[in-house]
This record gives C-alpha cells, structure tokens and sequence, in this order.
C-alpha cells in the first residue's frame, strides 16, 4: 500500500512514542465515510479522525501537532488525492466517454 511520510520540525508523542516523522497510507472511501460519520457536523473533527485512521494513531495525538508541521501533513494526504492516472478523459475528467 501507497504512503507518505512527513518529517516534523517540531517532533510530538504518537501511540506515546517521541516520533520526528509522521506517516500516512493512503485513504479508502470507508476511511472519509468513517470519519464523517464520527463528526456528521464537525469538518475539522473529520479531518482529524481521517488523518488518525490513516496514520493509526489518536485524534488527540494529531491536536497536539505543531501547525506547520499540521499543514504539510494536509499537503501530504491532498497529494493522494490529486494523483490520478493518465488516460482519455470526458468533459468533466472522470474518464472514457462511451456511446456520443
């Protein structure tokens, strides 16, 4: 499985070990539904709790990350995201377009 690892300028305890880098794999549809439905209301609390769930680490863990270090952690899970593989893509670039 895909993951990425951010180095952490102000290293904080994970599962109550000191760590300097903090690693993702990357995200499945039941990883956000999870998420949301743990925080129906609460965006950022889904965020959290997705970024928990693919780090396998708390939430609480995660609030206690320096911001900088936060942020590039959220460039980090938005790169799986914006990878997609090349192909034909119809109008809206969701692929093929079959039968026009």
């Amino acid at each position: 499985m895909e993951k990425v690892t951010v180095k952490l300028n102000y290293p904080i305890k994970l599962n109550g070990v000191e760590c300097d880098s903090f690693t993702l794999r990357r995200p499945k549809v039941r990883d956000m539904r999870g998420a949301q439905k743990l925080a129906p209301n609460d965006a950022e609390q889904q965020e959290l709790i997705l970024f928990a769930t693919l780090a396998d680490v708390g939430p609480d863990d995660i609030e206690e990350m320096d911001m900088a270090d936060y942020e590039r952690v959220q460039d980090a899970y938005y790169s799986f995201r914006s990878v997609r593989q090349a192909g034909q893509k119809d109008a809206q670039g969701a692929g093929k377009s079959v039968g026009a």
